[in-house]
């Protein structure tokens, strides 16, 4: 049987978000505390990212996630939540940062708010 609280906290999360999220499957790189650890990019905002990881890493944790299929941009991050098998990211800088980076995919994205 669904969880409809869960179901309902999505939702009502979903709502409140402040931009639009885009669905990708990129590769992309964590580093936490000097350590590197592979992970895909499952959604992408200009306010952060949720992402498949395979260790846990505690809410509040300071990353920068690294892009290899943008030049090896780097984006500094906070872990703002982790479940069973991924995480979301807050980025830590203003949106014409993101913009910047992916400057020539925001229309195809639909970043360009």
């Amino acid at each position: 049987m669904p969880n409809l609280s869960k179901q309902k906290n999505d939702s009502q999360s979903q709502s409140q978000r402040q931009h639009n999220r885009r669905s990708v499957l990129w590769p992309a790189l964590l580093t936490v505390n000097g350590h590197e650890f592979p992970c895909q990019i499952w959604n992408l905002s200009l306010g952060g990212a949720r992402i498949r990881v395979d260790l846990p890493f505690k809410e509040g944790t300071d990353v920068t996630l690294s892009l290899p299929k943008k030049n090896n941009s780097s984006v500094k991050a906070r872990i703002a939540w982790q479940d069973e098998e991924s995480c979301g990211l807050l980025f830590m800088v203003p949106d014409s940062e993101i913009k910047r980076i992916f400057k020539d995919s925001l229309q195809t994205l639909g970043l360009s708010e």
